[in-house]
């Protein structure tokens, strides 16, 4: 009975019109003035505290993750509160201990079950009048009664919890409840992960696809993790993979099918670094040095190339050509990298001056001189902050010259440097030859990406990757098309489409230490909700692919329209993807659905600067320019998307009227369940509901009425759609579901 009124107390105090607590890492914080009591028909209207902070510290042991979470709760008010913090345990997690430090005393929190959690929830929305609690319904719950709250004041809370990690034949896979966008109309001033893993097995590879981390692994057995950021907003349940070795090659794969039942799936592929020797390589620099390089930019370069000189291996072979006016290399032929070999290398180095044109073609013609026929591994690094001014300067014919040149498939990755550079010349020599570019401002450093690059590209690769499959599943679209090599710390993401769950084989080959290494890995593909943001990876390559396309080779209808279907269905709203739509949509929008009302025009306009939008698609076209290098950084970002950040890319030049203080505006689309939802007039509307035949059956909902409750306990999926607001239009097993206040 006691255990009843204390529950019961908890849902009367968290009865109010409007949402007004609070979630962090999961954490649901409702708070009141202290003392005050519910009774008949008085609401209370509790305060909203404001999180100052949140720190997360874990530790990860052989698959048992120890979980510490700090926050500061910060109370403006001149009043002592009182409140209850709810703890939704995270999905897929068996949780071995509960404990929060309330003024210094560790507490034990009461455990619901799912069954008592739901009907909590339940209540709770009914009575504030808000779904957002509804992610959460099938999950137990931890309950604790915080007191006092001091006024004027901070509370810090600490939570301590032990989870056994849900694994997957070698994926282990940690989540922290981190979504609270439903929850809070402030950002967050500061928010750090910190995650050390240890484990008895080998750690092949750690990886996540909703946040963008700093992994270092240490050694075989020990990595860490970590995450920063500074006036955010979570919008995203933090997701880490943790992939153990089982030999040379290691694979994983990830399954998920959306609406339409199309199926996708990720592939993780990682060599295990520790198991191969040193591989001997050839090395060509190529620096630009001309008059433009002043200004500190050749003491940069030249501090880079020097570093790279000096961190070769005994057995590497190398050469270094300067070029301006001229071309001029340090040896006549590739050399083995000699401690006296290394030295004339820096010397020459060191007396390089900046001055004269900028002759390209005169500098690839030397460093195809040096290409023989070796089997060694020969890789390029081209350095320039120009455009070719001398010799051959038309972009076709230079890059015609170099590939017809280049006949041993040598890897050439380009380092642009400054905004007065032909980036669709240095993109197509990267693209052509399967490396890649990099683009450095003028107020960046030179020296440090360059020397970045050379520690990843010094190490043992897996190059030459070919894949096939088996099987009775269809894999098909696979991204990236081109697969490209595999360099040190790294891990080959492949996402595609599949047509149904089963069995897939799958054929890998690849070269390690200048050896074909081959293997085959049955797989049994099994679709599974969380792993929902496949679909949005793969969109965002795909968008970025043909982006791509146009940049470099112009646009085309059939490219425009793929690009805006794709944009409208995933929520892919960078400056240029948001021009096309606009571009595609008129002021008044037909409505293709009678459930369906989504002007994007107006959302977009509402939302975002158009005029940013068309002067930054019209950039993105150039061959030169400030413009031309951001596209082209962003829109590699895009093709190589590895977590569903990608899909803001660009996107924070694009907002209006964004206070530091409040919710972006982007806060009209939002992602769930491998598709987009729109706001529109305050009603959530599914993207692919412009997809769905106009004869689809229709079941309207009374937001929190008993038949709203019978359908969710009947369907208990359906509480991923309900929670984005009490109105809401959705497609769900052929059924469309429109929810109205």
């Amino acid at each position: 009975m006691k255990s009843t009124k204390l529950l019961l107390k908890c849902l009367l105090l968290c009865s109010i019109l409007l949402l007004q607590f609070q979630l962090f890492a999961g954490g649901i914080l409702v708070v009141s003035p202290a003392g005050t009591e519910w009774t008949g028909t008085q609401r209370i209207n509790p305060y909203s505290l404001n999180v100052k902070s949140l720190h997360i510290e874990t530790v990860i042991n052989n698959g048992v993750a120890y979980t510490t979470i700090k926050q500061v709760f910060h109370n403006p008010s001149s009043m002592q509160l009182q409140g209850y913090f709810l703890f939704p345990v995270p999905a897929n997690s068996v949780l071995r201990d509960f404990q929060m430090d309330i003024n210094g005393k560790m507490t034990k929190a009461e455990l619901l079950d799912a069954t008592e959690a739901r009907k909590l929830y339940e209540e709770i929305v009914r009575k504030i009048l808000d779904p957002a609690l509804l992610e959460y319904a099938n999950n137990n719950l931890f309950k604790i009664r915080v007191f006092p709250i001091e006024p004027n004041s901070d509370k810090t809370i600490e939570i301590k919890y032990n989870t056994v990690l849900a694994k997957d034949h070698l994926l282990s896979t940690y989540t922290i409840p981190l979504n609270t966008q439903k929850f809070s109309a402030q950002l967050l001033n500061d928010l750090s992960i910190h995650i050390k893993i240890q484990s008895n097995a080998k750690i092949a590879s750690v990886y996540s696809p909703t946040h963008q981390i700093e992994a270092i692994q240490q050694d075989e057995f020990h990595a860490e993790v970590g995450l920063e950021e500074k006036s955010t907003k979570p919008d995203q349940d933090f997701k880490l993979y943790i992939q153990e070795s089982a030999g040379e090659i290691n694979m994983s794969s990830l399954s998920y099918n959306d609406i339409g039942n199309q199926g996708f799936i990720q592939l993780n592929i990682s060599p295990d670094i520790y198991s191969q020797t040193s591989e001997e390589k050839d090395y060509t620099f190529i620096v630009d040095v001309s008059g433009s390089m002043r200004d500190g930019k050749i003491e940069q370069a030249q501090k880079a190339i020097k570093y790279c000189v000096e961190k070769l291996e005994k057995d590497d072979n190398f050469q270094v050509i300067r070029f301006s006016t001229t071309a001029e290399k340090v040896f006549q032929n590739l050399q083995p990298a000699t401690e006296s070999n290394k030295k004339l290398a820096v010397d020459r180095i060191s007396a390089w001056e900046a001055i004269g044109g900028t002759n390209m073609e005169a500098a690839f013609k030397l460093a195809f001189e040096n290409n023989t026929q070796s089997t060694r591994k020969h890789v390029i690094v081209f350095i320039t902050d120009g455009k070719p001014t001398i010799g051959e300067i038309e972009e076709t014919k230079l890059l015609q010259l170099i590939t017809q040149n280049n006949t041993n498939q040598l890897r050439i990755f380009t380092f642009g440097i400054g905004n007065d550079l032909n980036t669709h010349l240095l993109d197509k020599i990267a693209a052509t030859t399967k490396a890649y570019r990099s683009y450095i401002s003028e107020n960046e450093k030179i020296d440090l990406p360059i020397q970045t690059f050379f520690e990843k590209v010094k190490r043992p690769t897996l190059s030459n990757v070919k894949i096939t499959f088996d099987g009775d599943v269809s894999v098909t679209d696979l991204l990236p098309s081109e697969i490209p090599d595999l360099f040190y710390g790294e891990q080959l993401i492949l996402v595609g489409k599949v047509n149904k769950e089963g069995n897939l084989k799958i054929n890998l080959k690849g070269d390690i230490n200048q050896k074909e290494k081959s293997m085959t890995q049955n797989m049994e593909i099994k679709f599974k909700p969380e792993n929902d943001f496949i679909p949005f990876i793969w969109a965002t390559r795909q968008v970025g692919l043909l982006l791509e396309q146009i940049r470099l080779k112009g646009e085309t209808q059939e490219l425009k329209d793929e690009i805006v279907h794709l944009a409208k269905k995933y929520g892919i709203i960078t400056p240029y993807t948001s021009y096309l739509i606009l571009e595609d949509e008129t002021i008044v929008t037909p409505v293709p659905h009678p459930v369906y009302p989504l002007p994007y025009r107006k959302i977009l306009e509402e939302t975002y600067n158009t005029e940013i939008s068309a002067g930054e698609y019209q950039e993105m076209q150039k061959k030169a320019g400030a413009g031309s290098t951001q596209s082209s950084k962003e829109i590699q970002q895009l093709s190589n998307s590895e977590n569903i950040k990608d899909l803001k890319t660009g996107q924070s030049r694009m907002q209006k009227n964004t206070l530091p203080s409040a919710e972006p505006n982007s806060a009209k689309q939002r992602n769930n369940q491998g598709r987009a939802f729109y706001q529109y007039e305050n009603t959530w509307v599914d993207a692919q509901l412009g997809e769905t035949s106009k004869s689809a059956k229709v079941k309207t909902l009374q937001f929190a009425s008993d038949a709203y409750f019978a359908e969710l306990n009947k369907y208990p999926q359906l509480a991923a759609y309900f929670c984005l607001g009490v109105s809401c239009k959705f497609v769900y097993q052929g059924i469309i579901y429109s929810i109205e206040k």
